[in-house]
């Protein structure tokens, strides 16, 4: 039956209302993205993890300092630190959105080792707290053994394996070549583990096995070197370690040139040496820029295109060959903003050697309380404070040979705040310093005038002449200022008959870069009768 436009009007009118409903109840149905929700994470930290075990050369102090959580859900990271005074921690994070978080908790110790780790995942409900608790279990790390051996024991394949008293041992195969085998376990739980080395010849038979352990630091890779000895048979384990990535790296730009300075890392990793990385921005790999091992603890970078940005970092080598992580990468500076004024000068000495004189002068409303200067090497000389000059320190260096390089003068205020400076001494500034010739009086001449004439040459390219008159028994030389013509008239009221005087002559050259070079002539004598 045909129904009539009013009345299919109106059940028109019924089934847009409906529809209406209906998509309201199923809309309300749906999570609002908006809504948020609280989570309380409970982390429990055995006690195995908080007391310290019976140390052994090769032992890592387990207890926990303090816990990391990582709270991920899609491209939102929250990370929140926290230290530890009990075995329980509980942290709470709020105003989370509604969805499904991965949770991340790492125990780490007084040195940052991440020693413990738990993770886990919670829903957020709207307006609802969700409470999650985790217990933090053994951190893992990988161990690689290095096993040597003598040759008379022709040894052609051995095992490694970790004992545990509760589960089945974790072995594995030597790859032996010559006399030595190697061997690595991934993943395995980082604690101290006892370990056993066999040994076998060519036919089977067991030539040498011995038992020690060995502790897998958490995070990273162990290196054990185990050494099979005569007789007994012991096995005797170097636990190693790669050496730190290391701290302090600066990079600025002066002429031209990057120079580059960082702290040595401690005597106890054994670092034969560093290499130097550089990139041309965040997105960029590092390349190395280095040909070899960096024995000190700078680097001039003389390869750098002028106008480019640069960023640096360096790695630590040990002695035995392992390599460290890298150091966060430095962009590097345009310039050394540093608070203090350097007065800093080079000056050869005769034929006997070089000195190296750097001077901080304080800065106005800042008085220096420490100072240092660190040699291209690495070593360090403590700054002291100037008598003759109150408020600025100064460090002197003296060498029998030239010692190029990037040096470093530190200096700490009175604020607490500090400042550096790198200065670039090239080899060719060192060597490139010309001595002023002195021509009369001849040396140990006898005179009978108070008042010569002192000749000397200048060197060409000389800013400026001093020159040093004194009795020859004196140790502290008097300077006075002369001219470039090569010639000194003695004033009058200064020499004696009968007295020995040494006179020498300083040739100063001025540098742009605030460096001063002088040479300075060996001593001459004469007596006036």
């Amino acid at each position: 039956m045909a129904m009539r436009p009013a009345t299919r009007m109106v059940v028109a009118l019924l089934v847009l209302m409906m529809a209406f409903m209906l998509g309201g109840c199923l809309g309300a149905t749906r999570p609002d993205t908006k809504q948020r929700g609280t989570m309380t994470i409970i982390a429990r930290i055995p006690d195995q993890f908080r007391t310290l075990a019976n140390a052994t050369v090769s032992s890592v102090d387990a207890r926990i300092t303090n816990l990391v959580f990582t709270l991920s859900r899609g491209s939102t990271t929250i990370n929140k630190s926290v230290p530890v005074v009990d075995g329980t921690v509980e942290v709470a994070f709020a105003d989370l959105l509604v969805g499904t978080w991965q949770i991340g908790v790492v125990g780490r110790n007084a040195e940052g080792l991440n020693i413990a780790t738990a993770t886990s995942s919670a829903y957020i409900e709207p307006g609802e707290t969700s409470i999650v608790t985790l217990e933090m279990k053994l951190a893992t790390g990988s161990l690689s053994v290095t096993v040597e051996f003598q040759s008379s024991f022709h040894i052609t394949s051995g095992t490694v394996a970790l004992l545990n008293p509760i589960e089945d041992p974790i072995e594995r195969d030597l790859e032996i070549s010559g006399t030595s085998g190697s061997a690595l376990f991934e993943d395995v739980a980082a604690m101290t583990w006892p370990i056993r080395v066999l040994l076998y010849t060519s036919d089977g038979s067991l030539a040498a096995q011995g038992e020690d352990q060995v502790t897998v630091a958490p995070g990273d890779t162990t290196h054990a070197l185990i050494t099979i000895r005569n007789g007994t048979m012991i096995v005797s384990i170097t636990w190693r370690l790669p050496p730190s990535a290391p701290a302090g790296l600066r990079a600025v730009v002066e002429n031209g040139h990057v120079l580059l300075s960082w702290t040595a890392n401690p005597p106890s990793e054994n670092v034969a040496g560093y290499l130097v990385y550089r990139s041309t921005g965040d997105s960029f790999p590092l390349s190395l820029v280095s040909d070899s091992l960096v024995t000190g603890t700078s680097y001039e970078d003389s390869g750098a295109v002028h106008g480019a940005t640069y960023q640096y970092s360096v790695q630590a080598f040990s002695s035995d060959g392992l390599s460290g992580s890298l150091s966060p990468r430095v962009a590097a500076a345009s310039q050394q903003n540093v608070r203090f004024m350097s007065a800093n000068t080079i000056c050869r000495c005769g034929n006997t050697g070089w000195s190296l004189d750097f001077i901080a002068v304080r800065p106005e409303g800042l008085s220096i309380v420490a100072g240092a200067v660190t040699h291209p090497s690495g070593l360090t000389r403590q700054m002291e404070p100037m008598l003759s000059r109150p408020g600025n320190w100064r460090a002197r260096w003296f060498s029998t040979i030239p010692e190029p390089g990037v040096y470093v003068q530190s200096v700490e205020y009175d604020s607490g705040e500090s400042d550096a400076l790198m200065v670039s001494i090239p080899d060719e500034m060192l060597t490139g310093i010309k001595l002023p010739e002195p021509i009369a009086p001849a040396n140990h001449a006898v005179l009978d005038t108070l008042t010569p004439i002192l000749e000397y040459q200048v060197p060409p390219g000389t800013d400026s002449v001093a020159v040093m008159l004194i009795e020859a028994t004196s140790t502290q030389g008097i300077w006075y200022l002369a001219d470039l013509s090569g010639r000194f008239q003695v004033p009058g009221g200064l020499l004696e008959r009968g007295k020995e005087y040494k006179w020498a002559v300083n040739a100063m050259k001025d540098q742009t870069v605030n460096l001063p070079l002088s040479g300075v002539c060996d001593e001459q004598f004469f007596t006036v009768e």
